[in-house]
């Protein structure tokens, strides 16, 4: 049988039966400094409570919430934005709208600042590769976070395993330009649902008939033209 897909639930393995897990879920808490003490996933008064589910053998962290475990997340966001030594604070769930009130993400690029984008490894490994630049000369830093299994306490660590930094442009277009198969794949699918439509009676022709057109041909003659 597969196993069964929760990793943690409000902040705990789900075989953590302490005091500490079962007064999180009684109470419905989470202990990943939430912006109220319970958990507001999915719904507040009876949230889903799920914090990362088994992917395989690996774990999926699935709530956002989840990686501000300790606040290691600031600490390490605020190391690429401010120099050594610099007091900082943070706020949590500011939102950014342009002049006409809509919600844009890219305002703090266009203001010329830099920006920090947390993600688990899992996650980021099913991006295409992103071009990387020197860390001063970055204006976006990706903070890759893994999770680590505490025996002793039976609980997972956040821990931040790598900082990518690349330049927010080259980033994006690298991200949101699709990695293209051979055309002539394409074009075999095509030629078969072509023959398909012929084959169950719309049209007259048949799959061997000449009248059919070979679309790999046709690409071929155009380009020849």
């Amino acid at each position: 049988m597969p196993k069964q897909p929760l990793a943690e639930v409000f902040g705990f393995p789900i075989n953590n039966f302490s005091k500490e897990a079962d007064r999180h879920r009684r109470l419905k808490l989470c202990p990943f400094n939430n912006k109220v003490p319970n958990c507001t996933k999915d719904k507040a008064k009876d949230p889903l409570g799920v914090c990362s589910v088994w992917d395989g053998n690996e774990i999926a962290i699935t709530c956002p919430v989840r990686f501000r475990q300790e606040w290691q997340i600031v600490e390490d966001a605020a190391a690429f934005f401010v120099p050594p030594n610099t007091h900082w604070t943070s706020l949590i769930e500011v939102g950014l709208d342009d002049k006409n009130g809509r919600s844009a993400g890219n305002i703090l690029h266009s203001w010329d600042k830099k920006s920090a984008v947390a993600l688990h490894r899992n996650f980021y490994n099913t991006l295409p590769t992103l071009p990387i630049v020197k860390p001063d000369q970055a204006n976006l830093a990706w903070l890759i976070y893994d999770l680590a299994y505490d025996a002793l306490t039976n609980r997972y660590r956040l821990y931040l395993s790598e900082t990518i930094y690349t330049d927010f442009d080259p980033a994006l277009k690298r991200i949101t330009t699709p990695e293209v198969g051979p055309l002539n794949e394409f074009l075999d699918v095509l030629q078969e649902k072509l023959h398909a439509k012929l084959d169950n009676g719309i049209g007259q022709a048949k799959r061997d008939s000449p009248q059919i057109p070979s679309l790999q041909n046709i690409i071929a003659e155009g380009e020849v033209e």
